[in-house]
């Protein structure tokens, strides 16, 4: 028969077998009181020194170790009696809720707590006359004050939509009168802001205001520049050509506020966009396209690098292809003006070896450009299966270069 006893029982009886001598208490209890002092409660202590713990618990000497440590009742303790000598400590309710909550509860749960504390009456909802609520209005004079100084009649007025009954100026904002637009102020907004787009993407209440009052065509008038604004045509067109160096679509990336400017003052037919590139390019025959990018790059991965509009142009017209483009195209021989006659001799055959593979044509530095080439993900695994198996672990490339799969 197996007996199973805890590590308490087995304690307890190890010191009433080998008790311990008076000196050997003292200094365990010496120990503790040091050891105590890094804890903030008794249960921290017993999780760092339980072998501690338990010889203080054992000899009744925790409340030496932790005088102030809090005692919980044992179960059954809390009844009419014990509850009643308890509350007669505390003056109103809520100290005695505050203090013991254990013994509060309990009090509510038998039903005393008006016996305990009489002199508590239950306030009933106060009726507010009309009388009343204009006297606060004026005292407070808008509503947030209102709010903040009397929150139960804000909410009654709330439940009872009369808010704007009393209040029938909105927030009281003096920018909702007319009067307030000053041509300052009209200015003010006019330095602020760029447009009507603008200011409706930054400051959505000012909008609203100022298409209440029948401002916004007088403040940004459509399709024309803006008295006295720096933004003018030379001012974008130095912009993009120092700081972007002639690319628009840098530009627009950039600065979408500023590209929405150029749009709503007609601007944009001034500068050289990826629509009017493309425009440009399909205007030309197919010889002058391909004299033009000879000209202006050195291989396809420059034009695919620095024009895509072009490398796009030039991929529907089939110069571009998988299996090269025109770039690759070689020359034609310059005349030479005494050729030499080619001298009849025996051509010998030269033999290839079948193991050896052809090369393959060497890998371009872009990846995407290699993979435009290809219609479907098989024909690139064909011929380049390590270049396949790096898009495919790339997700969002392969979706963006195979969306069909």
């Amino acid at each position: 028969m197996k007996i199973i006893i805890t590590e308490d029982q087995l304690s307890k009886i190890i010191d009433e077998a080998v008790p311990l001598s008076d000196k050997e208490v003292k200094k365990r209890l010496e120990k503790s009181k040091k050891l105590a002092v890094n804890f903030k409660n008794p249960r921290q202590f017993e999780l760092k020194y339980p072998l501690l713990w338990r010889f203080l618990r054992n000899k009744n000497l925790l409340d030496d170790v932790f005088p102030d440590r809090q005692k919980y009742k044992q179960d059954g303790y809390w009844n009419e009696l014990t509850v009643s000598q308890e509350a007669e400590k505390y003056k109103s309710r809520s100290d005695f809720s505050n203090a013991n909550q254990v013994a509060y509860n309990k009090a509510r749960d038998l039903g005393i707590l008006d016996f305990l504390f009489p002199s508590y009456v239950k306030i009933k909802p106060k009726k507010y006359t009309d009388e009343y609520i204009r006297s606060e209005v004026e005292k407070h004079g808008s509503r947030r004050e209102l709010h903040h100084n009397n929150k139960n009649l804000y909410q009654t007025l709330v439940n009872n939509k009369l808010l704007d009954v009393y209040f029938p100026d909105k927030y009281n904002n003096p920018m909702k009168k007319l009067s307030y637009w000053t041509p300052e102020e009209i200015q003010k907004v006019k330095d602020q802001y760029l447009g009507k787009s603008d200011i409706q993407r930054k400051n959505q209440k000012l909008y609203l205001i100022l298409k209440d009052l029948d401002l916004l065509d007088k403040i940004f008038p459509e399709r024309l520049n803006v008295k006295g604004s720096k933004y003018t045509l030379d001012f974008f067109k130095d912009m993009v050509n120092n700081q972007y160096g002639g690319d628009f679509r840098k530009f627009r990336e950039e600065n979408p506020t500023l590209y929405y400017y150029i749009i709503n003052h007609d601007y944009i037919s001034h500068f050289d966009t990826p629509q009017i590139k493309k425009k440009r390019y399909l205007s030309m025959s197919d010889e002058e396209l391909k004299d033009f990018a000879k000209s202006e790059y050195q291989s396809i991965d420059d034009i695919f690098k620095y024009n895509k509009t072009l490398f796009y142009v030039l991929k529907s017209k089939g110069f571009i292809t998988r299996k090269g483009s025109f770039m690759d195209e070689p020359t034609e021989p310059v005349p030479v003006s005494n050729p030499v006659p080619e001298k009849k001799s025996e051509i010998k055959k030269t033999v290839t070896n079948p193991k050896i593979p052809k090369e393959k044509p060497k890998i371009m530095s872009n990846v995407s450009l290699i993979a435009s080439q290809y219609d479907s993900f098989d024909e690139l695994s064909k011929d380049y299966p390590n270049l396949a198996d790096i898009i495919k672990d790339n997700r969002p490339l392969f979706k963006k270069l195979f969306p069909n799969g």
